[in-house]
């Protein structure tokens, strides 16, 4: 049996980790949307569905098999995750600098839409609902959500 000051201890940490995360979703980042603040958004407008990694190409079998799938894609134009290792251990971020792919336009070469979210978008919200009811409609979508760097993953790890 836990300790109930244990659990408690631990309900405590969370709330105050999810209090830094709204914090951190309100900071403005050097460049395009802060990536906290679009996790929020898919948060609040997506079902609770569980998220799977996919391949570009699977969107040829998804149009193919009508199959309506919605990928969000934070293109943050880098492997972040793996360079915020990488630059404090090597002292090089070789390799994990990307280009801002257009991958929205990618998808079309596969016979589906594809969407870009900036920071120039409208309201972002509203993009997202109308960009899932389309795909609830259609054919699979992809979003291709330009997003800023900031430090809110520093401390986890890559693998």
């Amino acid at each position: 049996m836990w300790a109930s000051d244990w659990t408690e201890e631990l309900r405590q940490a969370d709330q105050q980790k999810e209090q830094t995360f709204r914090e951190k979703a309100l900071m403005p980042v050097a460049q395009h949307l802060n990536p906290v603040r679009v996790l929020q958004l898919v948060e609040d407008t997506l079902p609770d569905n569980p998220i799977l990694g996919r391949c570009l190409i699977e969107f040829d079998t998804f149009v193919r098999h009508k199959i309506p799938v919605m990928a969000l894609i934070g293109n943050d134009a880098a492997w972040t995750q793996i360079s915020r290792e990488h630059v404090p251990s090597l002292g090089s971020n070789v390799a994990c600098g990307l280009a801002y792919t257009d991958y929205h336009k990618a998808v079309q070469g596969l016979g589906t839409q594809g969407l870009l979210l900036s920071r120039e978008s409208e309201d972002q919200e509203v993009r997202v609902r109308d960009d899932q009811q389309w795909c609830q409609d259609g054919p699979p979508a992809v979003v291709s959500i330009l997003v800023g760097r900031m430090d809110f993953r520093d401390g986890s790890i890559a693998m």
